[in-house]
């Protein structure tokens, strides 16, 4: 699945011939499976074979010892860079660039590894259980507006707990618009 991301079979050849190579190609296969589009799928790539380099001169002798060399890699990476990026909320966002595709690697590859940056559960799954498969299958949503709608359901299921809302059918119209009908 590197072909998606990269045209000159060179590149492809040695990106496979890495130490991590194998990972990289199953974790180039996960994001095209995802719909990530191709320059963000080349970034993460990228940075997974900057951090298959860190590894290999920090000696790791196997995929089980990557998960220790996570922080020293992303706190590396951030202090070559030298500035740091904001999204448009102002949030941090260098750190997340460099640690969220050698985390989604690792969970990957190394059974039973989560990370640090997972995600909540989905908003409402126990009263809507399979939304996002339905979403993705049935609506034909790509994985990154799946995303989004968790973000906004999320906001929604803050609100309800907020206002002692426990369960979707008491949701009434009086609730929705504060005023009775």
């Amino acid at each position: 699945m590197l072909e998606r991301y990269y045209a000159l079979p060179t590149t492809v050849d040695r990106i496979r011939a890495l130490w991590l190579g194998p990972a990289i190609e199953r974790y180039a296969t996960w994001l095209a499976e995802r719909g990530f589009s191709v320059a963000r799928g080349r970034g993460c790539i990228e940075v997974l074979i900057q951090f298959n380099r860190y590894a290999l001169s920090h000696d790791a002798q196997d995929w089980n010892s990557l998960p220790e060399l996570v922080d020293s890699f992303v706190s590396c990476r951030t202090r070559l860079r030298g500035r740091r990026r904001r999204d448009r909320r102002g949030r941090q966002t260098l750190r997340s660039m460099y640690r969220s595709p050698v985390e989604q690697l690792l969970r990957l590859v190394v059974p039973g590894y989560l990370g640090t940056s997972r995600r909540p559960s989905w908003p409402f799954s126990a009263s809507v259980p399979k939304f996002p498969e339905y979403l993705r299958g049935e609506r034909g949503l790509r994985w990154p507006t799946v995303q989004r709608y968790a973000d906004h359901l999320r906001a929604l299921e803050r609100y309800f707990a907020k206002t002692g809302i426990a369960k979707l059918s008491e949701l009434t119209p009086r609730l929705i618009t504060g005023r009775p009908l």
